[in-house]
């Protein structure tokens, strides 16, 4: 058993919370480590476990979606489907119509492509490291290491 941060937990009975846990390579103590990602109405925070055995946490990111740059073409509500953090480097989400990459480093958002899905979602599963379709009849995306 892991403890997560006690921020993390709080509020996570809420419908609109997600935690996921990804690969993240950029810790001081070890080569490898695990990042923490939560997504709460419309707010990004992501933690690092800097040190296994006492569960320590180090909060390297908090903001929302709107901050980042965000923008929808008919500028509707902005609604995060999925989410991935890659190479611990990169958190990759998608929208409604859009896919996004998030620098963890330069802090940038950049449009990565508009995409059409039939069913208006694409599925980033946690703990893998190439990215899958969503449903039948829709297209693979493939994803440069780093924008």
């Amino acid at each position: 058993m892991l403890r997560i941060p006690k921020e993390a937990r709080k509020g996570s009975h809420d419908q609109s919370c997600e935690m996921r846990i990804f690969k993240w390579e950029k810790t001081t103590d070890s080569d490898q480590s695990i990042c923490l990602v939560r997504l709460r109405k419309g707010v990004f925070t992501v933690w690092v476990l800097t040190k296994y055995e006492s569960s320590l946490w180090r909060k390297i990111l908090r903001i929302r979606v709107k901050a980042m740059g965000v923008l929808e073409n008919d500028h509707s509500q902005i609604v995060v489907k999925s989410f991935i953090v890659l190479n611990g480097e990169i958190l990759v989400f998608s929208t409604q119509k859009k896919v996004y990459l998030y620098g963890l480093s330069d802090n940038k958002i950049h449009k990565f492509r508009d995409y059409e899905c039939e069913f208006n979602f694409l599925r980033f599963p946690p703990y893998t490291d190439t990215l899958r379709t969503c449903d039948i009849g829709t297209r693979n995306l493939s994803l440069p290491i780093y924008v």
